[in-house]
């Protein structure tokens, strides 16, 4: 079973085995630094729009994701759409930073 299956679903995923989480965050620090619940951080791994490290047995994330997140809770609040529909909002948001990247680029 991978990473993101183990932790999507409904085992007690703020149970981390005893090697730590090296140079990234354990579930509950995310979920304590984003300001929201375990709940939420699983539901953001179910629906992709967060991602775990593949890091031995311990299920970790990248200090990023803590902005990520934030970010994900903020727009949905603002727009008040479902995290379903967040992923076509992230998609939709790439493409324009990527889009104004090259604009940049070609205006140099």
């Amino acid at each position: 079973m991978s990473l993101k299956a183990k932790y999507s679903s409904n085992a007690q995923f703020s149970e981390q085995p005893d090697d730590m989480c090296f140079n990234g965050l354990t579930p509950d620090e995310l979920a304590f630094l984003a300001g929201t619940t375990l709940d939420i951080v699983r539901e953001l791994v179910a629906v992709d729009l967060i991602n775990p490290r593949e890091h031995s047995k311990t299920i970790c994330f990248d200090v990023e994701t803590v902005q990520t997140v934030r970010r994900i809770l903020r727009l949905q609040r603002h727009l008040q759409i479902s995290l379903d529909s967040m992923a076509l909002v992230f998609d939709l948001l790439d493409r324009i930073d990527a889009l104004e990247a090259r604009i940049r680029n070609m205006e140099k």
